[in-house]
């Protein structure tokens, strides 16, 4: 069943924005996604940032989760709207820049985003999600992993880092758990919220600097 319905998805995915850092993951990753995240909620009130991979389709058709998706393209939400059950917000969250966050409850039981892999794109996404679930809630954050790259483990490092200094734990580390349409990879880093914090950011780069212009990009770039 979770099979059928991520390849369906394939066929009813938007055609990346480059500009927005979109990279969809194959339907194998997705349904591996999918599996995971169910592992630990099948119902509740679960948050995603971003959803170029429409995993918010597929959580609605597998899951009883009440699900709420934060996305800024256009394209992304239309086709959700007419797929899933789902509260979608339009936002752009280079908003947070200027200190405009989205405006939804601060209860979720999770959350789950695959953010624009910069180092500002990482934390504002993750901050919006650790932001809006409840203490003892549950993120599930993917992060990139080229094997033999330190500039790929120094964001890891990053990521973890943020994560803890704004409340959370860190509950797993699992490499090579996604693998994308243009053969990059990520890992999935699974995280708990211990303690209700202000989000602090230790430094951003600047509103430039929150999408990469495409992921072959941060390849050449970064790796």
């Amino acid at each position: 069943m979770i099979s059928e319905v991520c390849q369906t998805i394939d066929r009813i995915r938007p055609k990346p924005n480059k500009e927005l850092g979109q990279c969809p993951v194959d339907s194998e990753s997705l349904e591996r996604r999918v599996s995971f995240i169910l592992k630990y909620l099948n119902s509740g009130k679960f948050l995603i940032i971003g959803d170029d991979d429409l995993l918010s389709v597929a959580l609605s058709k597998l899951s009883q989760l009440n699900l709420t998706v934060i996305e800024t393209d256009e394209r992304i939400i239309n086709t959700i709207s007419n797929n899933a059950n789902a509260i979608v917000v339009k936002f752009d969250l280079r908003n947070i820049y200027n200190n405009l966050w989205p405006k939804i409850n601060s209860d979720f039981d999770g959350f789950f985003t695959d953010p624009p892999y910069t180092a500002d794109g990482m934390k504002i996404f993750i901050a919006v999600g650790i932001s809006n679930i409840k203490e003892g809630g549950i993120g599930f954050i993917a992060c990139p992993y080229m094997l033999h790259r330190s500039e790929s483990l120094d964001l890891t490092k990053e990521v973890i880092s943020f994560v803890i200094s704004n409340g959370c734990i860190i509950e797993a580390v699992i490499p090579f758990f996604h693998n994308y349409l243009d053969s990059t990879k990520s890992s999935i880093i699974v995280v708990r919220k211990i303690e209700k914090k202000k989000i602090e950011f230790d430094f951003l780069h600047g509103y430039k600097n929150f999408y990469p212009k495409n992921m072959r990009e941060i390849i050449d770039e970064r790796f």
